[in-house]
C-alpha cells in the first residue's frame, strides 16, 4: 500500500470518530390531582471516546458522569404548549377541558429546563443519537401497556396504571412528550455565551402511540401509522391564540453510532476547535408534556414516563452548496433535482432520496424542501424551499 493510500484511509478514520453521551432521567408525572411522582436529580454519563467531557454549568464539575439537581419533589404541574422557547399553560378551561385563556408557564415546575455543556480537544458536531428514547415508566412490554383480548394468555391485571377510560396504561402519556435542544452561541469578542432564539431540534418521540375514541370507549394503538400535525398553541395575548407549526421538529431520530453517520439529522451544536486545543459548547434542554398533542387527554392523566438521551459526535465538512432546483407547479415535479439530493414534504421531518425515474407524490399547495444528502465526507446541506 503506498503512502497516498495510507493517508486517505487515515483521513477517513478521523472523519468517522464518534462519541456517545447518555443522559438518564427518573420518572415524571402527568398532571393529576391525586397522584404525583417526585424526582431529585438527573444523572448524566459520557463515554470517554475522543476525550469529551460533560458538565451541567460549563464551569466546573467536568467529568464522564455528573448529577444535575432539579430540586426536591419535582413534578410536572401542568401540561403546557410550546415550540421550545416560550411556554404557556392554561389559565382557564371550558367545561370540556379546552383552554380558553393562557398564562406563562414556570420553568422546572411546569416543564423541565437544564443545561448540558460539552468540551473536547478536537472539532465535532453533536447529534441526538437513534438510541435515545422516551418510554412508559412501566416499560415497553406490550402486555403492560395494552390488553389484547384476542390473546388467550393476556391478563388485564398485567396493565400498569390502567386507565379508567380503556384497557391501556396511562403511561402512554409518553407519546405526548417533547424535548427541545437549544444551542448556546459563543461571541469571541465578549467571550460570552447567549442562548439561540430557536431550537436546533424539537423531538416528538413515539409517533406510533395513539389513543382512539370509538363510540364511547377508548382504544390504544402502539403502532399507529396515522400522522399528526404536531402543532402547538402560539399565544399572542391571554385570550388571543392560534395553532402554529413547530420549526425543526422531528419524530424520528436517525443519527447512528453504529454507522458513524448523522443520516441527515440536524446538528445540535458544534465544538469548533483545532486538534489539541480544548473548547466547550453548551445546550439547553427542555422537556414537557405538549397539551396540544393528540395523546394529551384525560384518559392518560396520572401516567409516568422516563427518557434516555444519547448523543453522537461526528467530524465532517459542512456542505455549503444550495440545490439549484425549481418547482413546476403544473406537473408537480422538482426541476433540476439529482440523485445527490433528497426532498421532504413534511417540513423536514422525514426525507426521501431522489433517484432516476422517481415518481413524486406532490400536490398543489404543498411546501417541499430539497437539500444535498449526507456523504462520507460532508453533512447534509441546508435546504431550499419550494412552493407548489
Amino acid at each position: 500500500m503506498d503512502n497516498k493510500s495510507n493517508k486517505k484511509i487515515s483521513t477517513m478514520i478521523i472523519k468517522l470518530i464518534a462519541i456517545a453521551v447518555s443522559v438518564f432521567v427518573f420518572s415524571y408525572a402527568w398532571f393529576v390531582y391525586d397522584e404525583e411522582t417526585n424526582v431529585t436529580g438527573v444523572s448524566v454519563g459520557t463515554a470517554k471516546t475522543n476525550n469529551v467531557q460533560i458538565s451541567n454549568d460549563g464551569v466546573g464539575g467536568w467529568g464522564s458522569t455528573l448529577n444535575i439537581d432539579v430540586g426536591e419533589d419535582f413534578m410536572f404541574d401542568n401540561e403546557v404548549t410550546s415550540m421550545g422557547m416560550s411556554f404557556y399553560k392554561a389559565a382557564t378551561k371550558d367545561s370540556e377541558g379546552n383552554p380558553i385563556g393562557f398564562v406563562l408557564a414556570t420553568a422546572n415546575k411546569d416543564y423541565l429546563d437544564f443545561d448540558l455543556w460539552f468540551k473536547n480537544d478536537s472539532p465535532i458536531s453533536l447529534f441526538l443519537e437513534e438510541n435515545s428514547i422516551v418510554y412508559p415508566e412501566c416499560g415497553t412490554e406490550e402486555s403492560k401497556l395494552i390488553y389484547d383480548s384476542s390473546n388467550p394468555s393476556a391478563n388485564i391485571n398485567d396493565i400498569v396504571r390502567i386507565s379508567a377510560y380503556g384497557d391501556f396504561s396511562r403511561d402512554l402519556i409518553s407519546g405526548a412528550v417533547r424535548v427541545a435542544f437549544i444551542e448556546y452561541l459563543y461571541d469571541e469578542e465578549t467571550d460570552t455565551y447567549t442562548l439561540d432564539t430557536s431550537p436546533n431540534l424539537v423531538w416528538a418521540p413515539n409517533p406510533g402511540y395513539e389513543i382512539v375514541l370509538e363510540g364511547d370507549h377508548f382504544f390504544a394503538d402502539l403502532n399507529s401509522t396515522n400522522s399528526q400535525n404536531y402543532n402547538y398553541i402560539k399565544v399572542f395575548s391571554t385570550t388571543n391564540f392560534a395553532q402554529n407549526r413547530v420549526n425543526n421538529l422531528k419524530d424520528n431520530v436517525n443519527a447512528s453510532y453504529s454507522t458513524r453517520s448523522s443520516n441527515g439529522d440536524p446538528i445540535l451544536l458544534t465544538i469548533d476547535t483545532v486538534p489539541g486545543v480544548e473548547k466547550k459548547a453548551g445546550l439547553k434542554i427542555r422537556v414537557w408534556v405538549e397539551g396540544n398533542d393528540r395523546e394529551a387527554i384525560q384518559a392518560l392523566k396520572g401516567g409516568l414516563f422516563k427518557f434516555n438521551l444519547s448523543f453522537l459526535g461526528l467530524h465532517k465538512e459542512e456542505n455549503s452548496n444550495v440545490p439549484e432546483v425549481t418547482a413546476n407547479t403544473s406537473t408537480h415535479q422538482i426541476v433540476g433535482i439529482t440523485e445527490e439530493m433528497q426532498y421532504s414534504t413534511d417540513y423536514a421531518n422525514t426525507w426521501i432520496d431522489y433517484y432516476s425515474g422517481h415518481i413524486f407524490d406532490i400536490s398543489s399547495n404543498d411546501t417541499v424542501y430539497v437539500r444535498y444528502k449526507e456523504t462520507i465526507d460532508t453533512f447534509a446541506s441546508d435546504y431550499i424551499t419550494l412552493n407548489f
